[in-house]
């Protein structure tokens, strides 16, 4: 319950919510958690862009943690991952 009122995440059973007892009151003070709360249930599975997803995703973290840890130039360093990962997306 501590999580949810000082950081903002939502419990993952929503009926915390609505129960007095739990996060009920606490919800009702905050109708902007409505809609946080409600999208879970229309949601659908996300696709990933072909068989290499994880390998574009981790050479975009490499680039960043370059960038913010190491001092490399950012314009050119996020252009080089960018490139890198085009290679790995399927053709369309």
């Amino acid at each position: 319950m501590k999580i949810s009122q000082n950081i903002g995440y939502l419990p993952l059973r929503s009926e915390m919510m609505t129960d007095p007892a739990v996060l009920g009151s606490w919800a009702a003070q905050n109708p902007l958690l409505a809609p946080n709360v409600a999208q879970p249930a229309t949601r659908e599975p996300g696709v990933s862009p072909g068989n290499d997803y994880l390998q574009i995703r981790d050479g975009m973290m490499d680039a960043v943690e370059s960038v913010v840890f190491q001092g490399k130039d950012p314009q050119a360093t996020l252009s080089a991952a960018r490139a890198e990962g085009a290679t790995l997306l399927p053709a369309s």
